[in-house]
């Protein structure tokens, strides 16, 4: 069913009606009432740690050293939580915990490469964010700081993300030309 439908459907509907809709639907949807609860009472540090918590839980699957963190699940999370609409500076710290978790977890296990293909997306989907809502900069400081921490991370992976840093600023750049 298209959203149109769905509105044409619901416009015959009286106030109690929808209602009672929507009081079935909380009753009967985790999902739904996880989304009414935060819309009455938003909370955005409460969801972000409950999405963080569950993205670091996925980070440390592993097995004999192998990662076994599934991207689909870290994208996923992702998606679920921005679906709340939480307030950006939770949303931009959510994507830097994934490049933070996994810039540390890749000293100790083995990722495969669609795992990493998959974290570059997600790289680029941040700085794109970033932009779009003026915080560009701040947030490339902010990578740089979790770039510098010492004795985290391979430099391959920190040099990967300078390079994509440096990467976006030129196309960005030559996109405004």
């Amino acid at each position: 069913m298209s959203k149109s439908s769905l509105k044409k459907e619901l416009s015959v509907f009286s106030k109690d009606q929808l209602l009672e809709l929507v009081l079935e639907l909380y009753d009967s949807r985790k999902e739904t009432k996880e989304y009414l609860e935060f819309f009455l009472n938003p909370n955005s540090k409460a969801l972000y740690e409950k999405h963080r918590i569950a993205l670091e839980k996925e980070m440390k699957r592993t097995k004999y050293s192998r990662s076994r963190a599934r991207i689909s699940k870290i994208k996923s999370l992702i998606k679920n939580f921005e679906s709340f609409s939480p307030d950006i500076d939770y949303r931009f710290q959510l994507y830097r915990d994934v490049f933070q978790l996994f810039l540390y977890f890749e000293r100790y296990y083995i990722f495969t490469d669609s795992f990493k293909n998959g974290i570059t997306f997600l790289f680029e989907k941040y700085l794109t964010l970033a932009e779009s809502n003026l915080q560009l900069d701040r947030e490339i400081a902010e990578i740089q700081k979790i770039i510098s921490i010492k004795d985290v991370g391979h430099e391959y992976i920190k040099n990967l993300y300078d390079s994509m840093i440096r990467e976006y600023l030129n196309q960005s750049r030559s996109n405004l030309r």
